[in-house]
């Protein structure tokens, strides 16, 4: 197994699966919030989730489907009240099934009839519910939506339990999508109320669900004090699955706080507290998150714990270079203690683990497997898909990376069917991209394929799953990037070993393909909306590009960097023997000393990046006569400005014209109509909020004017309501701004200034957004100030999106913040050369660059370089 495949399987472990198995396991603790808000008498309402037995999904989604049944024959009888408690009975049903979809409906249908019955109490359940089922899905937006109603009814109705609860609900929602400011507001004034109102129950709730935010944060000593008042709590009120489910939290943040002694001592108190309880979903959970906490407690407790963190260079893309070390590989007897056939689910069953003996390191190992052995067996026994699914799953990888491949091929397949009984596509996608590494492993590549595509397939509608904490610990690169990287890996070596050159081509399409469907879904991750959906729609196909133009994706894998070239319609590949962490610090290197004016040591980083990504292909391009090469880059490629790379005697820039774009799936290429330009132009050169002035952005403005035109907005003309009625009533192609910018980690915090407010990039798609119901697009928007941090990949990546999410063909704008002088005299020239309909937008970028680099005070590619031309390039 190499060592991308090892580190992909195990990368998520600690963090993906823990967090998701904190969300499904709510559903345990969603009914202590229920139980401690009073019901509505008038809606009849159905029992309580805490006192429904959990007899498993198989007779819940019985009961479910009656339910529903039910419900339809009091509507149609127009017995309302009947029917609400049917669609709540339903409801809850479907969350005791995990099939949140369809719950989702039913409380929908209940919320609904709850409002023409003038049920307040019962609405703001349903509307409750609702939210957390949507947030199952990874709906954050829509469950936010559903919640604000909840707690605007709850305030008409002073109803402070309910309150509290819509607000705790609102404040998973919020740490969901990364803003945690609002998300610990929420914590805060929602236990606030309960504890107001004496809510013990709901404060335990709230403390668990506080300290998984303060965890996501990195405050992980804020954290363990929630989880313990929470677990104290808890104990008290009864609710001992949420009292072991703190605990375990509480272990797992004293993991992240370097308290390996407490965390030891949590986790075997939460064991004790788990055998208590009868077998049921949140036993099977706790088991599961019980066995992740031993598996992460032990490198921790082992004598080569200070070596588990080195540098790699096999690590995967996007991890700069750090890996955890590999974890030693126990021998059969301690790793598998007990050898039965995996088909045979009686033999899931194993000892207590207080049996085992031998070192921490050891009994922790053995540990971890007997739990999920466990696990799997109780799921078994009680009809919990889920928890199987994950169970198997996990026992599945751990014979994986012992190298026993069929019988992790068959506990893959095993989970895989538990996950598709009740459409579970946050546990499916794993289990397919597990299946595909094994297949991989065993040289099945046929097969291998088929279950990547279809982990990718899985992943696809789920990808905001992914960006809360989980995703602000690890980027949606490191977690899901690899199921799209292992899959182009496998294309493409099979098509360097081809001798058809048809198949050849049919392969690097796929390569290529799985490449764009990444890039798509990474892009709409980074901005959480559908901007990435619409634009795909206006996308232009490969075969639309002009023959002088090449299509350069360079795909950075563990071992090498791929280049993946499309010329006058054909796909080739080429490849340089860098590693990942070599090409990321040559990456960083040239950029910091791109930046810096007082020297030349960007020649030495740049001849190197040109001899590992040109090199391999310029041949190519010369006998094409190709003069304009597009980049789709990769990674921390998308970090530096192409058009410094450097021969040894010149810069790129010199020999071809430069653009990028995040995806050709994403770029529209329909022409534009020059002779009709109408420009509106923004700028500052007052200093506004706590900004330094910009004294030429005047003379910027006015050249602009001079070549085109329009209407300007300048200083305190530039306010954004001023902006949005000039957008409104008039049909502008261009739109330039000359103000400060900054692109950050994330679109949230991204924006530009005005002067009168900093417009963001949500506000900037919805300013723009206006001309896609007019038969006038906007074809280019220049930000002529923009910044994003060095080494910040994901502001790159925001960069790179920003015309796809402001709706615009084009963008020009600016790596780095750069000399007004040289920034005013670039963007005027770009402007003149634009005029000419003969000359395309990159070629026009070219001029422009190669003009400033021609005076002596301005040749320092600091000045010109960083401008970047975005999506469309004619």
């Amino acid at each position: 197994m190499t060592h991308s495949t090892s580190i992909a399987s195990r990368l998520p472990l600690r963090i993906v699966l823990r967090w998701v198995l904190v969300l499904i396991s709510g559903v345990g603790i969603l009914a202590s919030v229920e139980s401690a808000i009073p019901a509505e008498p008038s809606a009849g309402p159905a029992q309580p989730l805490s006192s429904i037995s959990r007899s498993g999904a198989p007779s819940a989604l019985v009961d479910a489907r009656a339910a529903k049944r039910a419900a339809a024959l009091y509507r149609t009888a127009g017995v309302l009240s009947k029917a609400a408690v049917s669609w709540t009975q339903a409801g809850q049903a479907y969350e005791r099934a995990g099939n949140y979809g369809e719950a989702a409906l039913a409380w929908t249908e209940a919320a609904s009839i709850h409002e023409q019955e003038h049920a307040p109490q019962g609405q703001v359940q349903a509307l409750i519910h609702l939210g957390y089922a949507l947030q199952q899905v990874g709906q954050h937006h829509k469950a936010i939506v559903a919640l604000q109603t909840a707690r605007r009814i709850a305030e008409q109705g002073h109803d402070n339990g309910l309150l509290a609860a819509s607000l705790g609900q609102l404040g998973k929602a919020s740490a969901a999508l990364g803003n945690d400011s609002i998300a610990l507001q929420f914590f805060n004034d929602a236990l606030t109320l309960a504890r107001q109102e004496e809510r013990s129950p709901l404060v335990a709730v709230l403390l668990n669900d506080l300290g998984n935010t303060l965890a996501a944060q990195g405050n992980a000593s804020e954290a363990i004090s929630a989880y313990m008042e929470s677990t104290i709590l808890a104990r008290g009120t009864g609710q001992s699955a949420l009292s072991m489910t703190a605990l375990i939290n509480a272990a797992m943040a004293s993991i992240d706080d370097g308290q390996f002694a407490q965390a030891k001592d949590r986790l075997e108190l939460a064991y004790r507290q788990l055998s208590e309880l009868p077998d049921s979903h949140d036993k099977a959970f706790g088991l599961l998150n019980l066995a992740l906490g031993y598996e992460d407690l032990r490198p921790q407790i082992s004598p080569e714990r200070t070596l588990l963190v080195q540098l790699d260079p096999t690590a995967l893309p996007g991890t700069r270079g750090i890996r955890l070390k590999p974890r030693q590989i126990a021998s059969s007897a301690d790793a598998l203690r007990t050898p039965e056939q995996p088909n045979d689910r009686s033999s899931l069953t194993v000892a207590p683990p207080n049996s085992s003996t031998g070192s921490d390191q050891q009994l922790f190992r053995a540990r971890s497997e007997q739990l999920l052995r466990e696990a799997a067996a109780m799921a078994t026994r009680i009809g919990d898909p889920v928890a199987e699914s994950y169970a198997l799953g996990y026992l599945g990888q751990w014979y994986e990376q012992t190298r026993q491949f069929p019988e992790a091929l068959d506990l893959t397949r095993r989970a895989v069917f538990a996950a598709q009984q009740v459409n579970a596509p946050e546990s499916l996608y794993r289990w397919h991209w597990q299946t595909g590494r094994i297949l991989a492993a065993t040289g099945m590549q046929d097969g291998a394929i088929k279950a990547y595509r279809r982990a990718i397939s899985t992943v696809q509608p789920i990808r905001h799953e992914f960006s809360g904490y989980q995703g602000r610990r690890h980027s949606f690169r490191d977690s899901i990037g690899p199921v799209f990287y292992e899959l182009a890996d496998i294309l493409l070596k099979r098509a360097a070993v081809t001798q058809d050159p048809q198949q050849e081509q049919a392969l690097l399409i796929q390569a290529r393909d799985t490449s764009e469907l990444y890039k798509a879904a990474e892009l709409q991750d980074y901005f959480k909306d559908e901007c990435v959906k619409s634009a795909r729609s206006r996308a232009t196909t490969p075969g639309d590009i002009p023959k002088t133009a090449a299509l350069i994706y360079p795909i950075i894998l563990p071992d090498r960097l791929e280049l993946l070239v499309n010329i006058a319609g054909t796909w080739k590949r080429a490849s340089s023997p860098v590693s990942v962490g070599r090409l990321t610090d040559e990456v960083r290197a040239f950029r910091r000393t791109l930046e810096d004016r007082r020297t030349r040591e960007y020649l030495s980083y740049g001849r190197q990046l040109y001899a590992w990504i040109l090199t391999p292909i310029e041949q190519d391009l010369a006998d094409a006569k190709i003069d304009t090469l597009v980049f789709i880059p990769d990674g921390p490629l998308r970090t530096i400005p192409m058009a410094a790379l450097h021969d040894g005697q010149q810069f790129l820039i010199k020999r071809f014209a430069v653009a990028v774009t995040p995806g050709i799936d994403l770029t529209d290429l329909r022409p534009i109509d020059r002779t009709r330009v109408r420009m509106l132009s923004l700028g500052l050169t007052e200093a506004v909020q706590g900004f330094p002035a910009l004294p030429n952005v005047q003379a910027e403005m006015d050249a602009v004017k001079a070549v085109y035109g329009g209407t300007s907005l300048i200083d305190r003309q530039f306010l954004v309501p001023a902006v949005q009625t000039e957008l409104h009533d008039q049909q502008y192609s261009m739109v330039h701004i000359a103000s400060h910018g900054l692109v950050g980690n994330e679109a949230k915090d991204s924006y530009l200034l005005s002067y009168d407010d900093k417009i963001t990039m949500d506000r900037l798609s919805q300013l723009i957004g206006m001309f896609q119901f007019r038969n006038t697009s906007l074809d280019l928007l220049t930000l002529s100030a923009c910044e994003t941090a060095v080494g910040d990949d994901r502001a790159a990546l925001g960069l790179a999106g920003m015309a796809v999410k402001a709706g615009a063909r084009s963008a020009l704008a600016s790596l780095w913040f750069i000399d007004d002088e040289a920034t005013s005299e670039l963007v005027t020239e770009f402007y003149k050369q634009l005029q000419d309909p003969s000359v395309s937008k990159a070629m026009a970028l070219q001029r422009a660059q190669l003009k400033i680099s021609s005076e002596p005070i301005h040749d320092h590619p600091s000045y010109w370089a960083p401008f970047l031309l975005i999506n469309n390039w004619l």
